[in-house]
Formats: C-alpha cells, sequence, structure tokens
C-alpha cells in the first residue's frame, strides 16, 4: 500500500466527490422537471445551472468537514479546487475549448458554495469545541 492511500484523505476526497455528484444530479433532474412542465420560464436555465453549481459544492464541502472536522478550512479549498479542475477538465474535453464566461462561472460559484459549506459546517464546529473547552477548564465559571 502507498503513503497516499494510507492517509485519510482519500476516503474524505471520495466521499466528497460522489457527493457532489448525487447532490448534482438530483437538482439537475428537479430543474429539468420544473422547466419542462413550464412552471419556470426558460430564460431562468442560466440561474439554475449556477445554483445547482453552488449548492453542490456546498454539499460536498459539507460532508467533508462533517467527516473530517478538523482544518476545515484547508479542506474545504481543496474540495473547491477539486471540482472546478474536474468541471473545467470535463467541459474542455466535451467542447475542445472554454470562454471566459464559462470558467469564471464555474470558478465562482464552485469555490464560493465550497467555501460557504466549510465555514457554515466548520467554522460553527470549531468555535463549540473552543467554548467547551474554556467551559471545561472551569474559566466560565464564578
Amino acid at each position: 500500500m502507498s503513503e497516499f492511500t494510507k492517509h485519510r484523505e482519500v476516503p474524505f476526497f471520495l466521499k466528497a466527490v460522489l457527493s457532489w455528484f448525487v447532490t448534482s444530479v438530483a437538482l439537475l433532474l428537479a430543474a429539468a422537471a420544473v422547466f419542462s412542465f413550464g412552471a419556470l420560464p426558460l430564460s431562468g436555465m442560466g440561474y439554475a445551472s449556477s445554483l445547482i453549481s453552488f449548492l453542490s459544492a456546498f454539499a460536498a464541502a459539507a460532508l467533508a468537514i462533517r467527516q473530517q472536522g478538523g482544518r476545515w478550512l484547508i479542506r474545504g479549498g481543496i474540495v473547491a479546487v477539486t471540482l472546478t479542475a474536474l468541471l473545467l477538465l470535463a467541459g474542455f474535453l466535451a467542447q475542445g475549448e472554454l470562454d471566459r464566461g464559462a470558467v469564471l462561472s464555474t470558478v465562482g460559484f464552485n469555490v464560493s458554495g465550497a467555501l460557504a459549506g466549510a465555514f457554515a459546517f466548520g467554522a460553527k464546529k470549531a468555535r463549540r469545541s473552543r467554548i467547551a473547552g474554556r467551559i471545561g477548564k472551569g474559566r466560565g465559571r464564578k
């Protein structure tokens, strides 16, 4: 077994990518149903795509933080960079080239979604552990 596969990073990474994929597919199917029944105009597809990108990255980072705990900002950044790289690679392989708008949209929504998920779940846990440590040491008592 190599050094890389011995670390705990491999399961966190695979679970984050799988969570992103499952969330994306579920949200895409829901958006397709909404648009196919005419509940929203077709001009809103770009906004729906951006929202799906943000929420999928949020879910992937949130799962990674909930699974591993510590170093939440680093883990959120790793998830953000990985998802962005995978999406840009898939877009390049499918299209043969990428325009600036697609790159900026992909980077912006995935990075902001992953960092928001990391902050939402990581900062809360870190704050709780600091408060519990203070109370446990008797600092909070009079």
